[in-house]
């Protein structure tokens, strides 16, 4: 599957539609058992050494010399779509998930639970920097601001998630507590 995979992400870079498409593509096609083998061989490499690399490169970014009123609204909308629209969409779409299931059912999460989830997703940047990077490849100046609200926006529910998640600890912390 590997042979398949380089071919397949060779040939689609080689096309000229991003490489990550292939990614997407092998993921889609690929059955469950070898994927999850395939998952499994590769997290450890991905998660210790290339993710971590990515991040590190991605963040190279040139803080530009403008006042907060020039910034695009690139910037502002990357700013707050990050923490507000990650805490909105999982939150709303956890919270209908959670409804769906059979009569008398206990919700499996509490609303506060999947609510921290939505926080925490406004963390992950790694790939909102690498669309940051293709939307706006076209205009360095736009992209290096988007790149820039992708990093304030990620920072911003960073905090966000620190207040949520630990509130959600000391809950559950006092109902152990309370429950020995």
């Amino acid at each position: 599957m590997a042979v398949v995979g380089v071919v397949t992400w060779g040939l689609v870079a080689s096309s000229g539609i991003h490489a990550t498409i292939a990614g997407v593509m092998l993921g889609l096609v690929m059955s469950p058992v070898p994927a999850g083998r395939t998952r499994h061989a590769l997290e450890p490499t991905v998660n210790g050494a290339i993710l971590p690399i990515f991040a590190f490169v991605a963040a190279f970014v040139v803080i530009p010399a403008l006042s907060p009123t020039q910034l695009s609204p690139a910037f502002w909308a990357i700013v707050v779509a990050l923490p507000v629209g990650k805490i909105i969409g999982i939150s709303l779409f956890g919270w209908l998930a959670m409804r769906i299931r059979p009569k008398g059912a206990e919700p499996a999460l509490p609303f506060a639970d999947i609510l921290a989830a939505g926080t925490l997703g406004g963390i992950g940047f790694t790939v909102s920097l690498l669309l940051a990077n293709l939307a706006f490849a076209s205009d360095g100046g736009i992209r290096d601001q988007a790149i820039l609200g992708v990093l304030v926006g990620s920072l911003i529910a960073l905090v966000l998630s620190a207040f949520v998640v630990s509130l959600r600890a000391r809950w559950y912390r006092r109902v152990a507590s309370a429950s020995s």
